[in-house]
């Protein structure tokens, strides 16, 4: 692997979607109207084996330039040589780290191709539930990246709370929210020795999710803002609802 500058026309650069974002359509045009290439920057690019020159950094500038009728003027270019397919997606994502533009989505698609073994792992936890990973609500497909990670890195029970929620909504995207997400592992590691969980997830189906999560929200002022005491006073009660006069 090596590294090198070299003047490139925006006609010889292309886009590998398998780990770029998605173009912000409104954003490249706004910027191919007021084009300026003393503003174009360096741009970082991944010169493959077969000869082509794939975009890691300044896709944006590169398709404004290639709008604004600018393809055949040559700009200076930060070329990297040798670089696998997973190389070139982590490379993508140390350049675009902290970013707010770059979505968490498109940052997961990267990692997945960089073989990151944190998003490989939860993402095989995903899939052995029958659910995925998706930039949209759907049937069976969670959004919350973020929490998703948050509970895997924490530890343990990610299969576990994804499965009572899917029992819940039976795959719809409302219970995939990532505040229920977090509440509901939190809760079953707290009440882990307590919770008969076929119990709990039978309970639980009753109830709408967005009304839970209006009641969590409601208890959490009272509670002096502490999140994980109401989400788990809510799931408390829809859990002990008449088990003292089933038990007695």
């Amino acid at each position: 692997m090596s590294k090198n500058f070299a003047k490139l026309s925006v006609k010889e650069i292309s886009i590998d979607p398998a780990y770029q974002r998605s173009l912000d359509e409104s954003r490249v045009d706004s910027m191919a109207k007021r084009f300026d290439e003393a503003r174009i920057g360096v741009p970082v690019v991944s010169l493959r084996k077969n000869g082509h020159y794939v975009v890691l950094d300044g896709q944006h500038r590169v398709e404004a330039m290639r709008r604004s009728g600018s393809a055949d003027t040559k700009i200076l270019c930060e070329v990297h040589n040798g670089l696998s397919l997973s190389e070139e997606a982590e490379l993508f994502l140390k350049l675009n780290n902290g970013r707010k533009s770059v979505r968490v989505f498109d940052k997961y698609r990267a990692r997945i191709v960089a073989d990151e073994p944190t998003a490989v792992e939860f993402t095989r936890i995903v899939q052995s539930l029958g659910l995925r990973i998706g930039a949209a609500p759907g049937k069976n497909t969670i959004c919350a990246i973020q929490a998703v990670e948050s509970v895997h890195r924490r530890g343990g029970n990610l299969e576990l709370t994804l499965s009572v929620l899917k029992k819940w909504g039976c795959g719809e995207a409302t219970v995939f929210d990532g505040d229920l997400i977090k509440d509901m592992s939190r809760f079953l590691a707290d009440y882990s020795s307590e919770v008969d969980y076929e119990e709990f997830s039978a309970k639980i189906a009753r109830h709408d999710p967005g009304h839970v999560l209006r009641r969590i929200k409601s208890l959490v002022d009272v509670l002096d803002r502490n999140r994980r005491r109401a989400a788990n006073s809510v799931f408390r009660d829809i859990y002990n609802h008449r088990r003292a006069k089933k038990n007695q």
